[in-house]
């Protein structure tokens, strides 16, 4: 399954800043173990935005739970259970093909 992360801030800026090199030393991490498939902030930087492949939603969320932004409860998050039907170009594209998919 696949998981889509909104991470937002809770704390002040300088806070959060203390903590980016192990935020994004743990997510090198999750990235090198598959766990993490693309990372990064929203356009505006309002929330960061990861999208998590796992077994299953409490799988997710443990991962989740790790970041070291949500340790320290810098940011909080919404984890979004994500029915990926396409990738790249791939997947069903008609009604008829997703219902063959359910």
């Amino acid at each position: 399954m696949w998981y889509l992360i909104l991470s937002t801030p809770v704390a002040p800026p300088e806070q959060r800043a203390a903590q980016l090199n192990n935020h994004l030393a743990w997510m090198k991490t999750q990235h090198q173990a598959g766990n993490v498939l693309f990372s990064g902030p929203s356009a505006d930087h309002t929330r960061g935005i990861y999208v998590i492949r796992a077994e299953s939603h409490d799988a997710a969320q443990k991962i989740t739970d790790t970041d070291p932004f949500h340790v320290e409860g810098l940011r909080e998050y919404e984890l979004i259970d994500w029915e990926v039907h396409q990738i790249m170009g791939a997947g069903p594209f008609s009604r008829e093909e997703m219902q063959g998919h359910s």
